[in-house]
């Protein structure tokens, strides 16, 4: 089972890998470090931090106008860490003067995971975001098209 510190940003490391390949130009404002965390940031949220940022910086589009999302990301996945351990904790409902009810931190959590993919997007970890990032794909006229062709009678 992965790690749960860790986000799973496996998903991404193709694109990652495949811009580095074609040797993808940078834009003029493109790190080529990841910043260190800073120093308000939780302890438990850095990971999330290092991690996210090592991917974008090696697909080539990390710039300084980044690191403010990839900061609320890393802080959003923490959260949401936090959120899944009181829910193991405490349990998915609570007891109430009228019976069982949903607990709170479930609300919390669909907040949080909503966020999370918001700033996955924003960084280019989303499908169609990657789509954005990967370098074009050069047409061989030699391949067949995948396209069915129309029956001429």
């Amino acid at each position: 089972m992965a790690d749960p510190t860790k986000p799973d940003l496996s998903v991404f490391a193709p694109a990652a890998k495949q811009a580095a390949a074609a040797g993808a130009s940078r834009p003029s404002d493109t790190l080529t470090k990841l910043p260190a965390c800073p120093q308000e940031m939780q302890l438990e949220a850095r990971p999330f931090y290092r991690q996210a940022g090592k991917l974008i910086l090696q697909a080539g589009i990390l710039s300084a106008r980044d690191i403010p999302t990839l900061i609320s990301y890393a802080e959003a996945q923490c959260e949401l860490l936090m959120i899944h351990h009181i829910i193991d904790e405490e349990g998915r409902f609570q007891q109430s003067a009228f019976g069982p009810k949903p607990h709170p931190a479930l609300t919390e959590r669909r907040h949080l995971q909503n966020l999370v993919r918001q700033y996955q997007a924003a960084l280019g970890f989303g499908p169609a975001s990657r789509l954005k990032v990967q370098p074009p794909v050069e047409a061989d006229s030699s391949s067949v098209s995948s396209r069915p062709q129309a029956n001429q009678a």
